[in-house]
């Protein structure tokens, strides 16, 4: 559902299951959680973003990082595939307003822009 300028939170890139291991305050569905381990676009938001964008599961929007190394000349594109919920119970003052995602998905893009950029210079050099 569009494009966003500004979280109230940073995304954050994160290694999913020790991450979440170390988070058991953050309650995820277990079929969420598979889809967003099985979708290099994923994204999980707190239940404060869905009211504020209106994002749902499978929602999609982009963000561009003010990183100029993650700058790839498009924004990176995210697909809603889970929404959390806090326990309070577990730990008091957490936000429902951070977007995750998978740290390798990063890698995954720079590599993808690398390959690009060296295919567009060897194509320049045999001109």
């Amino acid at each position: 559902l569009g494009t966003i300028d500004e979280l109230d939170r940073l995304p954050f890139a994160i290694d999913p299951e020790p991450y979440f291991a170390m988070h058991p305050e953050i309650i995820i569905a277990p079929d969420q959680m598979q889809a967003f381990l099985q979708d290099r676009r994923a994204a999980i938001i707190g239940e404060d973003l869905t009211e504020k964008f209106g994002w749902k599961l499978g929602s999609t929007f982009q963000l561009t990082s003010i990183i100029p190394t993650y700058q790839m000349g498009k924004p990176f594109d995210f697909v809603v595939r889970g929404i959390y919920k806090l326990d309070e119970t577990r730990r008091k003052g957490g936000s429902k307003s951070v977007m995750f995602f998978c740290s390798d998905s990063v890698a995954s893009w720079l590599l993808v822009a690398l390959e690009t950029l060296a295919t567009a210079r060897f194509r320049l050099s045999a001109i």
